[in-house]
This record gives C-alpha cells, structure tokens and sequence, in this order.
C-alpha cells in the first residue's frame, strides 16, 4: 500500500458511495461527501502501546475551519460517551 513513510499511520480505503449534499430548500449544492470502508492498515511500531494506537505520541492535526486554522491535540483524557 502507497503511503507517506514518515506517517504514524496509513489507512487503506475504498470508495463506497459518492452523495451531493441538499441545501435547506432541498436543492443541490455543489458540495459532495465521499463514504468509504477501510480494508488495510499500516501502524508504524513506535506508536503502538499494548496492541493500540498511541493518538498523544503521534501528534496529529486537525482541521479547525477557515483556510489556515489547525489544531494539535493538547491533554488527553478518558470519559465513557454518553449512550455507550
């Protein structure tokens, strides 16, 4: 599988199904979301811990809106969601 080799983590996807989002009005937009399912994975060794994904150890980015605004992750905490 082609990936950045410097990346903590790779996912392999393949495409199910592509949908044009509806405005309010129920028009189309010309706004599309892709839907997939992962069939491969690649986790490079340093960032598991006991069997898992060390999320804090690898650092990631998050797109935050606008066209420059990014997030790092801070503290990382544990809480059970609500329904689960």
């Amino acid at each position: 599988m082609p990936h950045v080799a410097e990346a903590p983590a790779a996912l392999e996807c393949k495409l199910l199904q592509v949908m044009r989002l509806n405005n309010l009005d129920g028009e189309p937009m010309n706004n599309w979301i892709a839907f997939g399912q992962v069939v491969g994975m690649h986790i490079r060794e340093e960032f598991l811990k006991d069997g898992l994904f060390d999320t804090a150890a690898a650092r990631p980015i998050m797109r935050a809106g606008y066209r420059t605004d990014y997030a790092e992750i801070g503290k990382m905490f544990q809480m059970i969601r609500p329904g689960a």
